[in-house]
């Protein structure tokens, strides 16, 4: 048998790299959420506990929705890789807010081009056109 194509040996090395990604975010959750309530897959984490500055910060949620909603939960594809990025580079709850907005801003703009159809967004075909197109996204909301 001949060579397997460099294209589809790179999507598989991507694809690997992306479950690595989730795996470890897997891993650390329970150590950083312990208690039976909190679980990685749910699309609103609790994050009372780990407040900075409880006077500053208002937020008490971290939400893996789409932006503006509480209960229109991001697809998995997207949400697993978001929150394994947002709890494996954790510093401050405050940041977790601010990356998950992104995360969540970023999420409608690949919508767009997209044409509103979640199924047709995978990992190895984000863009460049895909993160300037977020940043038009970003400054309507006023986010930069």
């Amino acid at each position: 048998m001949g060579e397997e194509p460099a294209l589809i040996r790179q999507e598989r090395l991507t694809e690997a790299s992306f479950q690595a990604l989730v795996r470890a975010g897997r891993e650390k959750f329970p150590s950083a959420f312990p208690g039976e309530d909190q679980h990685f897959d749910a699309p609103v984490w609790d994050v009372r506990a780990h407040k900075d500055r409880p006077l500053v910060q208002t937020n008490i949620n971290l939400y893996f929705t789409r932006f503006g909603t509480t209960d229109q939960a991001l697809p998995p594809v997207y949400a697993q890789v978001v929150k394994s990025w947002v709890i494996l580079d954790w510093h401050s709850v405050a940041t977790m807010c601010i990356r998950c907005d992104a995360a969540r801003l970023l999420w409608e703009a690949l919508l767009l081009r997209r044409r509103n159809d979640p199924t047709a967004f995978s990992w190895h075909d984000l863009c460049e056109e895909d993160l300037g197109h977020g940043g038009f996204v970003f400054v309507r909301h006023r986010l930069c």
